[in-house]
This record gives structure tokens, C-alpha cells and sequence, in this order.
């Protein structure tokens, strides 16, 4: 009970671990050692593993003078600046299914064929960023229907069923909720499995809803 006030606490205000809000005496709780030590465990827990996507556990590549290492955890540079791009999937309740962090200037498209890996699929709904004839041949393999729009520069635009295609919004509304919790919507972590584990708690919660 006392963790999940510390951990709710720290994933709406988005505070670091040392200056948390405790709700309880601190002998029961730990310090913020302790706190963040268990978070750790927690996010790389069985089950959890099972519900979500993990970062894959590589060695993280350094610089000679020991810093670096970024897209290893998730960082990187895009237009809108320097920072995490959470890709996800829902189903057709607007719950998510899988979760994955990539660097900041990744493309979308980059991840939609991890994200329906080992999902049984019916249809796919996704924007024009999703338009590729490798993702699209993936989920047809899986006997999904891909509703995807073709982009602009297509030779062949795809039909689709546009009332389908609406569904879309369930996506954006789960992204809109959980960028509610400013610990997602704005990265504290250093770690990328930290954050993840701060993503997947906030998804926890509407799962629970």
C-alpha cells in the first residue's frame, strides 16, 4: 500500500526519487535508494515482461571518456529537440498492449512490426506514417487487414474503410490520458528502464480502471 502512494505520487508530480512525498513513517518505506532499487526489480519483474515490451538488455556503448551511451537509453535528437519517443499499441478498448522506447528521431514506422509481434491481429489501424509495403505485408501474413492510408506519393493508393479508420482515435485518447502523469510526459529518468517502468505503471492504472 505505502509503495503504491510513493510510486503514484512520484509519477504525477514527476519529483526525483530523493525529494518524494513520503505517506507513512520512513522505517516502513526505505530510502530513496531503497525506493528506487525496488523499481528496478519491479520493472524488470516476470510479469511484467509478459504485459509489455522491454528495452533489450545490451551493454551500453561508452565513449572513451566514459559518458555516452544515449541511444542505448533511449535518447536522441529530433526536430522538436533532445529526448524519448514511446511507441504503443492498443486494442480495440483503447488498452495497451505493448509498450517500446526508442531515441527521439526514430520513425514511427520503425517499431509497427515489434508492436504487433506475437499479437493476434484482426486489422491494424494506423496513420500514413505507418504506410509501408513491409509492415502492410506483415500484418496481411498474420491475416490482419492493414487500415492504413497510402501517402500522397503512392503509385497505387490502397482502399480502406475510412468509418474503420476512424477507430484511430481510441490510440490518440489512450496517449492523452497517459500523458496525464507528468513522470510520462516529461522524462526525469535517467535510466530507460526506469522510465519505461513509469510508463508501464501509469498504463497499469487505466488497465485498472
Amino acid at each position: 500500500m505505502h509503495r503504491g502512494v510513493i510510486y503514484r505520487n512520484d509519477l504525477v508530480t514527476g519529483i526525483p526519487f530523493g525529494n518524494a512525498l513520503i505517506a507513512g513513517p520512513v522505517k516502513e518505506l526505505g530510502n530513496s535508494y531503497s525506493r528506487r532499487y525496488r523499481i528496478q526489480i519491479w520493472s524488470g519483474s516476470l510479469w511484467i515482461q509478459q504485459s509489455f515490451e522491454r528495452i533489450p538488455a545490451q551493454q551500453v556503448l561508452k565513449k572513451t571518456d566514459g559518458t555516452g551511451g544515449q541511444e542505448e537509453q533511449a535518447l536522441g535528437r529530433s526536430r522538436g529537440g533532445f529526448g524519448t519517443k514511446i511507441h504503443g499499441a492498443v486494442n480495440g478498448l483503447g488498452l495497451p498492449v505493448k509498450l517500446i522506447l526508442t531515441a527521439g528521431q526514430e520513425a514511427d514506422v520503425s517499431q509497427a512490426i515489434p508492436l504487433i509481434d506475437g499479437h493476434p491481429i484482426s486489422e491494424v489501424i494506423g496513420d500514413k506514417g505507418y504506410d509501408s509495403q513491409k509492415v502492410v505485408a506483415e500484418i496481411e501474413r498474420q491475416g490482419g487487414t492493414a487500415v492504413i492510408p497510402s501517402k500522397k506519393n503512392a503509385v497505387s493508393p490502397r482502399k480502406i474503410d475510412w468509418d474503420r479508420y476512424k477507430d484511430r482515435n481510441l490510440v490518440e485518447r489512450f496517449w492523452s490520458r497517459i500523458k496525464h502523469c507528468r513522470r510520462v510526459a516529461t522524462r526525469f529518468e535517467k535510466k530507460a528502464q526506469n522510465f519505461l517502468a513509469f510508463v508501464q505503471i501509469a498504463s497499469v492504472l487505466l488497465l485498472l480502471k
